[in-house]
């Protein structure tokens, strides 16, 4: 039978500022060791992480009012998850021995008053304001409950109760529709919708979700268990199927607007789209992976899991991958750019022989590295092509030179070559 692989197509979708040293995503240095349980940022400068430290596991807030380049360590604390408000007032849900605890907090997280405790788990809270919120629950038996305040959590009233194993995860989108809220929750990888802020419920046809976000009543977006994503624009009448590279699992989405989101998987890379989803590629990240993640705008958002990245550009550039049926190459190979001279686009074909990790780097003629089109990159064999569009980049008139690198699962570099390229505006 005649051995068939694929030819690979990246493209770069989105538009970009070089800035060099802080250019896409880079990382962050945190004050402690531990996994990153929740970020929310309010602006570019202030923000909040839940980290759980790695020496005895007690919960830390660790603030900050500069965008992450200094922190303040809050704790421990009883918070597991939390929503700020402004600068002062925040809720934060958490455990104490065999019960859940609702907290607030009036001085930005250094200290919580108890608001609610109950022996039924409470596994999710949302909230429109600082009055109107929800809180998903277990009643330890075969019931899912959700209770709903409107004064601020002075009380909670029970407003629905269904057979299952708790509400996961919860959230509301505003405005209001004739008075009502739309929401949206997740028990156990079920999706269920309502219309009249969560006094009644339909079941969607959606199994096996992991998360899930939405922009408006009508616009949002779900990943599943198996790899998948699913994009609504008719507030879940019906869920058009996205194509994820690699359908690796997605941890958290976040969009800025309709056209800019992202997925947070790893490793060594974000799910990015710009355009709503239609297309999805990666951006490269310097950690091993990232589960959490949280967006300002269109340009600062934050993200990680064991290490916190950052970006001020959106992340950077996104590769996208299509696929063509073409032998299986014989050999590693790059090839030399073209055309060459060009202003502003240019491909550069290449070949891996085996499944290998790949980086395609860019260098400017004093051999500093600009940026990394491919970085530790996964790939199977097969034949690829980049399309680099100079455009996108601030980058002067110039030779530049690129390297194109396959290491082995040990990082040994088992094939790498050097070729040089003229950019003329």
């Amino acid at each position: 039978m005649k051995k068939k692989s694929f030819l690979f197509v990246l493209i770069f979708l989105s538009s970009f500022d070089v800035c060099f040293s802080q250019s896409g995503w880079y990382q962050v240095p945190l004050p402690m060791n531990g996994t990153i349980w929740n970020i929310q940022f309010l602006n570019h400068n202030l923000g909040w992480i839940r980290m759980n430290d790695t020496a005895n596991q007690n919960a830390y807030i660790l603030r900050t009012t500069n965008g992450g380049n200094n922190f303040t360590i809050i704790g421990p604390q009883n918070v597991g998850k939390f929503y700020f408000f402004n600068d002062s007032l925040g809720y934060g849900l958490g455990v104490s021995g065999s019960n859940s605890v609702l907290s607030k907090t009036t001085n930005c997280g250094f200290n919580w008053t108890t608001l609610l405790t109950s022996s039924q788990p409470i596994l999710c809270f949302y909230f429109i304001n600082p009055d109107t919120g929800w809180i998903g629950m277990f009643d330890g038996a075969n019931n899912s409950l959700i209770k709903r305040t409107t004064n601020g959590c002075q009380n909670f009233q029970t407003i629905w109760t269904g057979p299952g194993q708790g509400v996961d995860d919860i959230l509301f989108t505003k405005p209001p529709v004739g008075g009502q809220y739309y929401g949206w929750i997740n028990e156990s990888g079920v999706i269920s919708k309502t219309t009249n802020s969560g006094f009644n419920w339909t079941m969607t046809s959606l199994l096996y979700i992991q998360s899930m976000f939405f922009l408006s009543k009508d616009t949002g977006w779900v990943s599943t268990n198996n790899g998948g994503m699913l994009k609504t624009i008719n507030a879940g009448l019906n869920w058009l199927t996205e194509y994820l590279p690699n359908n690796n699992v997605v941890y958290s989405i976040y969009f800025s607007n309709p056209r800019k989101g992202w997925g947070a998987r790893g490793p060594y890379y974000i799910y990015a789209t710009s355009n709503g989803g239609d297309v999805w590629g990666k951006q490269s990240i310097p950690i091993l992976g990232a589960n959490r993640l949280f967006f300002v705008d269109s340009l600062y958002g934050w993200g990680g899991s064991f290490s916190l990245i950052r970006t001020t550009d959106g992340g950077g550039p996104i590769t996208q991958i299509t696929n063509t049926n073409e032998q299986i190459p014989q050999n590693y190979y790059v090839s030399q750019n073209y055309p060459n001279p060009f202003n502003p686009q240019t491909t550069i074909d290449f070949s891996v022989k085996k499944n290998s990790v790949i980086n395609l780097i860019l260098y400017d003629i004093t051999g500093k590295e600009m940026l990394r089109p491919v970085k530790n990159e996964e790939m199977k064999s097969g034949n690829y092509k980049i399309v680099l569009d100079f455009s996108r980049w601030n980058l002067s008139s110039g030779v530049y030179f690129y390297r194109f690198e396959a290491l082995n699962i040990r990082d040994n570099i088992i094939f790498s070559q050097t070729k040089k390229m003229l950019f003329v505006k």
